[in-house]
């Protein structure tokens, strides 16, 4: 079986400028496989819509929704 190597990122909660240096220093490190995301992503920060796009553009990328996407949904 072959391994795959992980990064993780987590309550983002839609700070747009974060989340670029978490996805600039990801990109740095050579031989991630992928990207998981635990979910909060939007809520409570400045640039939800910019943050969504942003996220769109992680290819392969896993998506857990957390309690915050989930009271946006409701």
């Amino acid at each position: 079986m072959e391994s795959k190597t992980f990064a993780i990122i987590t309550d983002i909660h839609s700070n747009l400028v974060s989340l670029t240096k978490a996805l600039s220093i990801i990109d740095e490190r050579k031989g991630i496989d992928q990207i998981v995301c635990l979910g909060d992503c939007f809520a409570l920060g400045p640039e939800p819509e910019k943050t969504l796009e942003t996220l769109q553009t992680i290819q392969d990328c896993i998506f857990i929704r957390g309690n915050h996407d989930r009271y946006l949904l409701e």
